[in-house]
């Protein structure tokens, strides 16, 4: 299995409510098979390459249901992933 991780951030413009953005976004990560944890700027994705650009492909139409919304992401196959230890991993919740 292919491993990755991924930092996105997503947010809302003009009058789109970024927080109801965000937690849209989350909801889809939440019923996927991806450890993920929310900082105050972008949150941090990783799990098997398929399921974490299956997770990403939900979110975003998710949130951009709610307005005009900008997603930007990073993907890394060499960035070190954090541990469940070392982490809010999502997937506990």
């Amino acid at each position: 299995m292919n491993s990755i991780s991924s930092q996105v951030s997503i947010y809302g413009l003009g009058g789109t409510d970024t927080s109801a953005v965000v937690r849209a976004f989350v909801q889809r990560l939440e019923g996927r098979d991806v450890a993920f944890e929310i900082g105050p700027m972008s949150t941090v994705v990783w799990g098997s390459e398929a399921e974490v650009w299956a997770a990403l492909r939900q979110g975003y139409p998710a949130a951009s249901e709610l307005g005009a919304v900008v997603m930007n992401v990073t993907f890394s196959n060499a960035c070190p992933l954090p541990t469940p230890e070392e982490s809010g991993d999502g997937t506990d919740d």
